[in-house]
C-alpha cells in the first residue's frame, strides 16, 4: 500500500523491518523455551533441536549455557522424569531404557544411577507380571509356543532373560480373569 508520499509498499516493509531488533541469542532463547514448554529435554536434544534450527554452534553453547545456569536443562532430573514414566506407562525394562536414555545423550554414570534409583522403586519382576497377567488372556496360552512370545515381548521390553525366567516360572500362579 502506498504512503502519501508516494513510497511503494516494499520500501515501507524494508524501512519497519529495519526498526526491529532481530538479535540471534535472544532468538534461539526462546526457540529452546518453547522447546522446553512442551516436556523436560536433555541438553543433547536441545543441541540437536537448536541445530536442526540453523542455529550457529557459538549462539546455541550460549543457550545451553544460560538455560544450564537457570536450571532449566538438567540431564540428572531429566533421565529420572524421562525413565519414570517410561517405566510407569510402558512398564519397560532396564536395557531398554538404557538404550533410550543413550540415544538422548544422557551421559553414562547419570544413566546408570538413574536406572538404579528407578528399579529399587519399581520391581522389575511385578512389572514383568503385570505385562504377563494383560497379555495372558486363558490357561490354553501357557503352552511352549506362547512362553516363547512372551518371553521375546519382555526382551524387546528391555528385561533380561534371569528375571523373565524367574516371572515365567510363576506363569501358573498368574490370576487369569
Amino acid at each position: 500500500m502506498p504512503t502519501k508520499t508516494g513510497e511503494s509498499y516494499q520500501t515501507v516493509k524494508y524501512t519497519n523491518q529495519s526498526n526491529l531488533n532481530f538479535n540471534p541469542l535472544a532468538k534461539a532463547k526462546d526457540s529452546a523455551l518453547v522447546f522446553l514448554s512442551h516436556r523436560d529435554r536433555s541438553v543433547k536434544e536441545m543441541i540437536d533441536k537448536l541445530h536442526k534450527k540453523g542455529y550457529e554452534p557459538e549462539i546455541i553453547k550460549k543457550v545451553i549455557h544460560i538455560l544450564l545456569q537457570s536450571d532449566l536443562l538438567d540431564d540428572e532430573k531429566f533421565a529420572m522424569l524421562f525413565s519414570r514414566s517410561k517405566v510407569e506407562a510402558r512398564s519397560w525394562g532396564p536395557d531398554k531404557l538404557r538404550y533410550e536414555l543413550t540415544l538422548k545423550g544422557i551421559d553414562k554414570e547419570i544413566l546408570e544411577i538413574t536406572i538404579d534409583k528407578i528399579y529399587e522403586k519399581y520391581s522389575q519382576y511385578d512389572l514383568i507380571r503385570t505385562l504377563l497377567s494383560k497379555r495372558i488372556k486363558s490357561e490354553s496360552e501357557v503352552n511352549a509356543k506362547e512362553t516363547k512370545k512372551h518371553v521375546d515381548f519382555l526382551k524387546r521390553r528391555g528385561y533380561r532373560w534371569d528375571v523373565i525366567r524367574e516371572a515365567i516360572a510363576d506363569i501358573e500362579t498368574l490370576s487369569i480373569d
